[in-house]
This record gives structure tokens, C-alpha cells and sequence, in this order.
């Protein structure tokens, strides 16, 4: 709750015009009430027992709802999901976003499914808990979480990792070649699990060292589980390669098909622009000074009505001036 000294607020609650200088003690709520609302409209109409004081300063609550809310967050009781224990309900600093940032730090996971230095896996799991309640403390939410909440999340964690891995692998691939790839990472964390490319690097390559203390049977099983994560590994390598060599021969044929056009409709442009300059200049030139003065009207010239020689005669001045400037087009007579 906020309390201000100096300042006073008119009390929020319906009908009141009176002063207030104590906001509502629950944590979403930012509305002001004055003590007579809180004492006669919340707990004395309710039955309600006075919220206990914080450093010394009464809480107060503006509705029932918040006495009950602000009763939780004192008491501990009826913690929020994990991914919104904020005071804000925001996701930065949450008890997922804390256990998420962990799991991204090198080695951490590999460590958790196991390992040779004697620390248990309870121990890493209460180091975790620890840490995100005591931020939950510094931000005034008490959040409560225990090793077995940690360990129970991380395995939620992984298996739907594994699960969103699965579809991506199987259902999705044809999903992928329809939206592309972008589309599809979105679609992905939006609607399947929105840390799977988050966590990718850290538990496909990730695996427990081998227990050299064990039996003959548990050495041959962690170096087949080996062989099959590096079998894994470079298979989604390979998946990617091929996926990307698919889209860039798709933007190179879109490319290609986008050029051609351009290149026709540019041919079109200057055959309609040569156009109009032959039927002017043919009202005051002969066909020799058009040829001469501007080649490229040539191609609008009648040919059906040359004779042969006239016929060679003007392909060719067309055809040695298309060779001089680059341009593709020839004046082929076989189909004139």
C-alpha cells in the first residue's frame, strides 16, 4: 500500500467526496479510500476483521474483493501461476521467467539431470526456490515455492518440450513450407510452447556426464543415449539445411519469375513508345531515315509488304543495333 503525507485524494468509492490518504491495500488496485468507506462499506457490511498493519501503517481495502486479494498477498495463500507472481501481473521477473533464465545459463541444465560433484538434484532445486522467493520478497509478493514445486516444473518443462518437438518434427513441417519459417516460429511459441526456441540449444544438446563409477550396463547406456543425442543433433542440423536450401530455391525462382516480368512489361513499354514515334515520323521521313535516325522503331516497320531485299536489309540494321547496346531481342524473319 501507498501512503502519502501530505497530499490528499478524493476517496474513489461511489457516493464518498470525502478526503483520502491510503490507497487499497491490494496490490492491483490503485484506487484511494478514505477510513470511513473501508470501515462501514467493507468490514462492518461484510463482517469482516481489520487487515493488520504494515510497518506500522493500517492497511485498508476499497471492495471485498480486495480485502480478500490483499489477505492472500499478506498471507501468502493462493499463489498466482508462475509465469504472472509480479506485482503488476507483468512476465519479466516472474517465478517461470527466473527458472527459465537459470536453465539458459551454460551448464546449469546439464547439471540438474545429473551429475558427478555430490550435489543432489533436491539441493539444486531449493538453491532455484530460494532464489525466486526472496525476489518475490523484494518486490513484495510472498511467493512460497518449495524444491518439489521446482523439480515438477522443470519436468512440466521438458515434456512439453519434447512434445512441441515431436509436432514441429512430424505435423508441422508441412505448416512450415506453407507460412515460412518466420510465421512458423511465431505460430510455435504462440500456440504450442513459447520457450521451445528459447530452450532448443540448451536441452537438445544437453546430456548428464557419463557415470564412470557405474556398472558395465550403465556405461554402454549412456554411450548409446550419446550416440543417439549426437545421431539427433546432426539430423536437425541436417533438417535445417535442407529447409533452408527449399526457401532460398523459392526466392530465387520468385526472383526469376519477378525479372521476367519486369523485362516484358519494359519490352512492352518501348515497343508502345517506339510505336507512337513511327506513326509520327513516318508522316514526313521514308523508312531509310527512320531505320538510320532511330533503330528501334524497326521492329514497328510492316515487313509483310517488303520486298526481300528491303526485308534483310532492315533486320539487319535492327539486329547489329540491339547487339551494340545489349539488347536481348532479334528480328527473326523466319516467323515475319
Amino acid at each position: 500500500m501507498e501512503e502519502q503525507n501530505n497530499t490528499r485524494h478524493k476517496c474513489k468509492r461511489r457516493g464518498c467526496s470525502a478526503q483520502a490518504n491510503s490507497r487499497c491495500a491490494a496490490v492491483l488496485c490503485n484506487n484511494w479510500v478514505c477510513t470511513n468507506c473501508y470501515e462501514e462499506k467493507v468490514l462492518t457490511k461484510f463482517g469482516l476483521a481489520a487487515l493488520p498493519s504494515q510497518n506500522d501503517i493500517p492497511l485498508v481495502a476499497c471492495s471485498k474483493k480486495c480485502y480478500q486479494n490483499a489477505m492472500k498477498d499478506i498471507s501468502g495463500e493462493g499463489r498466482r501461476a508462475w509465469d504472472s507472481d509480479t506485482p503488476t501481473r507483468e512476465y519479466q521477473h516472474s517465478s517461470e521467467a527466473m527458472l527459465i533464465d537459470w536453465l539458459l545459463v551454460h551448464g546449469n541444465y546439464a547439471k540438474w539431470k545429473g551429475n558427478n560433484a555430490g550435489i543432489s538434484k533436491r539441493e539444486i532445486q531449493k538453491e532455484i526456490a530460494d532464489a525466486i522467493n526472496r525476489k518475490g520478497a523484494e518486490m513484495g509478493i510472498q511467493r512460497g515455492r518449495t524444491p518439489e514445486q521446482v523439480g515438477a516444473k522443470i519436468s512440466w518443462i521438458e515434456s512439453k518440450f519434447r512434445e512441441t518437438k515431436q509436432w514441429v518434427e512430424n505435423t508441422g513441417q508441412r505448416i512450415r513450407e506453407e507460412i515460412g519459417e518466420q510465421s512458423f516460429k511465431e505460430k510455435v511459441e504462440k500456440e504450442r510452447f513459447k520457450h521451445f526456441y528459447t530452450l532448443e540449444p540448451i536441452i537438445v544438446t544437453s546430456r548428464p556426464p557419463k557415470n564412470r563409477k557405474g556398472s558395465m550396463e550403465n556405461v554402454v547406456a549412456n554411450f548409446n543415449n550419446s550416440r543417439k543425442d549426437d545421431r539427433d543433433f546432426h539430423l536437425l542440423e541436417l533438417e535445417e539445411r535442407i529447409r533452408h536450401n527449399r526457401e532460398m530455391e523459392l526466392i530465387e525462382k520468385g526472383k526469376a519469375r519477378v525479372t521476367s516480368y519486369d523485362c516484358i512489361q519494359k519490352n512492352m513499354d518501348v515497343f508502345r513508345n517506339s510505336r507512337t514515334m513511327y506513326d509520327e515520323l513516318r508522316q514526313t521521313m521514308t523508312l531509310e531515315q527512320i531505320a538510320h535516325s532511330l533503330p528501334n522503331c524497326i521492329r514497328c516497320f510492316d515487313f509483310s509488304v517488303m520486298s526481300e531485299e528491303d526485308r534483310q536489309k532492315f533486320a539487319k540494321y535492327y539486329n547489329d543495333w540491339a547487339v551494340s547496346i545489349g539488347i536481348p531481342e532479334r528480328i527473326d524473319l523466319t516467323f515475319i
